[in-house]
């Protein structure tokens, strides 16, 4: 459980120098999701995402921490939508599904 809040922590702070990187809002959104989807970028994603996968639905504790951790990473998402012109609640739908989306790629890909 450690291991999982630890990575689930980084996650969140690994992706905001990416976002403040990027040329624009909608740029920031789609390296963000790029980077989750990617299985080969590294192995954040792989543990965390593996992790959660395999035992969130069997562990009610790790399934409420993850869910925080990935909620995070949609917050940043829709805030990048928001400032690309998104309105809030459309950005937070939007983003929600883009990055289910990564994260089913990312799974399919391992």
């Amino acid at each position: 459980m450690a291991a999982v809040q630890a990575c689930g922590d980084e996650c969140p702070a690994h992706f905001n120098p990416i976002a403040s990187a990027a040329q624009d809002p909608i740029s920031a959104a789609r390296v963000i999701l790029a980077t989750i989807a990617d299985a080969d970028g590294g192995t954040r994603g792989c543990f965390f995402v593996n992790s959660v996968t395999e035992l969130a639905p069997h562990d009610a504790e790790l399934a409420a921490c993850s869910q925080g951790r990935i909620s995070r990473v949609a917050a940043l998402v829709a805030d990048s939508l928001v400032r690309a012109g998104f309105a809030s609640p459309l950005a937070e739908e939007r983003a929600s599904a883009a990055l289910a989306q990564a994260l089913e790629s990312h799974l399919e890909a391992d």
